[in-house]
């Protein structure tokens, strides 16, 4: 699986996937943009970069990461970008492991500390 991520592969269904997501993943492969299960996403995307800079992340992974970060659900996200909630998720897995973080909160973090998001006046003035 690793292997074929590396190579360019652009999305990857499981042998025992249902119907709809087979239907999906030839949908957005079609559509050249990336599927992969969101579970499988999470543990098998490939390696990240050496550096978890904000720039090793694509135009589409920045924008669902700040949308993250300003507290939208991955439904919001889908539903504001035109994209189906899996695709989403799957956006999130692969910016998890590029990142090298696991939650959220970690998320949120990572976008406020590469200035992805404005915060409120600084609470030490």
């Amino acid at each position: 699986m690793r292997e074929s991520l590396r190579a360019g592969v652009i999305g990857y269904v499981t042998k025992d996937a249902a119907d709809d997501e087979l239907v999906e993943a030839g949908r957005l492969a079609a559509a050249d943009q990336p599927y992969l299960h969101p579970l499988l996403g999470a543990r098998l995307a490939p390696e990240p970069e050496d550096s978890a800079h904000p720039g090793h992340l694509t135009d589409r992974e920045l924008e669902v990461l700040r949308m993250i970060a300003l507290g939208y659900t991955n439904t919001e996200i889908g539903k504001q970008l035109y994209l189906r909630t899996r695709t989403v998720e799957s956006h999130r897995a692969h910016i998890q492991q590029k990142v090298r973080l696991q939650s959220r909160a970690e998320l949120v973090r990572f976008a406020i500390d590469n200035k992805l998001i404005e915060t409120s006046a600084d609470p030490a003035a």
